[in-house]
């Protein structure tokens, strides 16, 4: 904590919230001093008037203080958080349902996701209804109940978020290596017995005689996805089309 004293008066800089981001987010800051002064009455609760009566070198010793507060990141994933008294416990990725897959998607292709980071808190983290030494169990996924009880999320530490965050796309890129190299094992049998419209289509996943699905590993999980889903969807048409020609060869063959 930092504490700013001006005119008898007590201001106090606590660990950065979510809430707190998005109000630096609408200042639009420069590194002008003016909007410095301007980033510090936001954290602080301080009038401007008030940070620009302060000598230069005490504004730049809170300055300082703010970056080394800033600076510190936890490390430790938060699986429990508690927030306006109640508690909250993160979900197990690997046991997200569709409908949690579907709203975390919508969430993050949303052009304002920079603002939407305590919706996205508020579905991965749920309260605990039940608890056993360092297991718990939370409450089933409510779209409209995890919408309701957003705000609360909006008091969430901001190194709490970067944590968890960086814990969930860390799972996500392991998931999709797993599923491209099961891709690569399976377009590399239909590449052997495939015809030349299949190989046509997975050729320009190669390179060198190597498929190159590992350049998606580099790509957000909502590219990735999208990335494949386009190769199943032309894939399957052409599969599709061989059926139907299939079919109609037999019945030739048949009538003759």
């Amino acid at each position: 904590m930092i504490e700013i004293k001006i005119n008898g008066n007590k201001y106090e800089i606590n660990k950065l919230r979510i809430k707190d981001l998005y109000v630096i987010q609408d200042l639009q800051l420069t590194e002008n001093l003016r909007d410095r002064v301007k980033f510090i009455s936001a954290l602080s609760g301080c009038p401007e008037e008030d940070l620009l009566k302060l000598k230069n070198y005490q504004f730049k010793s809170i300055e300082v203080q703010v970056a080394e507060l800033m600076s510190k990141k936890s490390s430790n994933i938060p699986f429990l958080l508690v927030l306006q008294d109640m508690k909250f416990g993160l979900v197990h990725f690997d046991e997200l349902s569709v409908g949690e897959f579907a709203d975390i998607e919508i969430i993050l292709s949303d052009i304002n996701y920079s603002k939407k980071l305590h919706e996205f808190m508020s579905i991965i983290y749920r309260p605990i209804t039940g608890s056993m030494g360092s297991t718990y169990t939370i409450d089933e996924y409510d779209h409209k109940a995890c919408q309701a009880r957003a705000y609360m999320f909006l008091e969430m530490e901001v190194d709490q978020l970067e944590a968890v965050t960086d814990f969930f796309f860390s799972l996500e890129k392991e998931s999709i290596k797993a599923m491209l190299d099961s891709l690569e094992v399976q377009a590399r049998k239909i590449m052997k017995k495939g015809t030349s419209e299949i190989k046509q289509l997975l050729s320009p996943l190669l390179e060198d005689g190597t498929f190159s699905f590992c350049d998606l590993v580099d790509k957000t999980p909502l590219e990735c996805q999208r990335h494949l889903d386009s190769i199943s969807e032309q894939l399957l048409t052409i599969l599709a089309g061989q059926k139907t020609k299939l079919e109609d060869s037999k019945k030739n063959i048949r009538n003759n």
